[in-house]
């Protein structure tokens, strides 16, 4: 009796069963639609509840989304991680590792930058060599790039902060790496040499004419400073964050654009819309001819993307 039974439960739970595995191929389950598949297994299951085969389905769908959840935070797709564990969370409430992906999303929130999207292409690098104050090396030549990810803004000094506190770390300007102290900055008192290597400067004071604010770009920073940081920001957050390379940088700077500046070739107001620089509203004889009302530093965001 006990084994025609089983025999007819699986008679039951074979077909529904089928139609599910077709509907839900395990090659292709993402956490997209891994609610849905959990609500076929699930109505299956209520046929024998006690069914490995079901429940060895459920658990799959649970531990890949798990593992797509850990794949979005480390590439920093940190809303489509959020929204999958809220796919994980509907699924199993007590999953072993909601509480730690729950905790690391809210990690790298707290530290990540905001991230903008950059689609692949081709352009072409360098600048024409009738452009005015072009260099020697900026040669024009096709590149063509991936996709890939950029800061939305420059490191804050805040960001910049939370990794020197957390660390003890000291920029090359404070230790005076490569023979140099402090950085290359401006000392309007120093009428002899206001432009030099100040050994006053550093991170924390880039000029004397402004108190640095946490919104500020951080500046007086190195290439080796900008690694370490980086390094720290990758083992709190398990992000693989880099810097970008020159041409990733251009492309993106360019958007689309072939003139000397993305808003245009000619020294206009222009500038003052887009961009931190030398203008003559606050006296730059060679400034632009416009004010962008920070007549130091601007903090970040301050300007049109």
């Amino acid at each position: 009796m006990y084994k025609r039974q089983l025999q007819q439960t699986a008679q039951r739970v074979g077909e529904p069963l089928r139609h599910c595995d077709v509907k839900f191929p395990s090659a292709t389950l993402s956490a997209d639609t891994a609610q849905a598949a959990f609500g076929c297994y699930n109505e299956v299951l209520t046929l024998d509840p006690a069914n490995a085969l079901v429940l060895d389905r459920i658990q799959q769908i649970q531990d890949r989304v798990a593992a797509e959840i850990e794949s979005r935070l480390k590439t920093h797709r940190l809303d489509d991680a959020e929204k999958a564990i809220g796919q994980l969370e509907a699924i199993n409430p007590r999953h072993p590792k909601l509480s730690v992906l729950k905790a690391n999303l809210q990690r790298q929130r707290e530290l990540s930058p905001a991230m903008v999207a950059i689609a692949g292409g081709c352009f072409e690098i360098g600048s024409p060599a009738s452009e005015p104050g072009r260099e020697d090396d900026e040669r024009q030549h096709q590149v063509c790039l991936k996709a890939f990810r950029l800061g939305q803004f420059e490191v804050s000094v805040k960001e910049f902060k939370r990794f020197v506190n957390a660390t003890g770390y000291r920029t090359d300007a404070e230790t005076g790496s490569g023979g140099l102290q402090g950085c290359w900055a401006l000392d309007p008192a120093d009428k002899a040499n206001p432009w030099r290597y100040q050994s006053w400067a550093n991170w924390l004071k880039p000029h004397q004419s402004q108190t640095v604010r946490d919104q500020d770009p951080v500046s007086c920073v190195s290439w080796n400073d900008a690694q370490a940081y980086l390094g720290w920001l990758n083992q709190e957050t398990g992000g693989v964050f880099r810097l970008p390379t020159e041409a990733e940088w251009e492309y993106a700077a360019r958007a689309g654009t072939a003139t000397a500046r993305y808003w245009g070739d000619t020294l206009d107001d222009h500038a003052c819309r887009y961009a931190n620089s030398a203008d003559a509203g606050h006296g730059w004889a060679d400034g632009f001819p416009c004010d962008d009302h920070h007549e130091w530093v601007a903090p970040i965001g301050s300007f049109e993307p």
